[in-house]
């Protein structure tokens, strides 16, 4: 019984790490792609703001498999 509650208590803490993990990743995502589009902003000639975000948007993708694009 003792070695059931000891791996019950192991998955639990293992399942809380992974979520700070999986938060952390999505906040260090949004971070990059908003420098990205600030970069784009400064650099990248207005006439051709859209076809670098759409540029990007198609790159994004190809990395997160069955996300859409709306």
């Amino acid at each position: 019984m003792m070695a059931f509650l000891a791996a019950q208590e192991r998955a639990l803490r293992i399942s809380r790490q992974a979520a700070v993990v999986d938060s952390m990743s999505i906040e260090l995502m949004h971070s990059i792609l908003e420098g990205v589009v600030q970069l784009i902003a400064a650099l990248v000639p207005p006439e051709r703001e859209v076809e670098a975000l759409n540029a990007l948007y198609d790159w994004q993708a190809s990395l997160l498999p069955g996300i859409v694009r709306l």
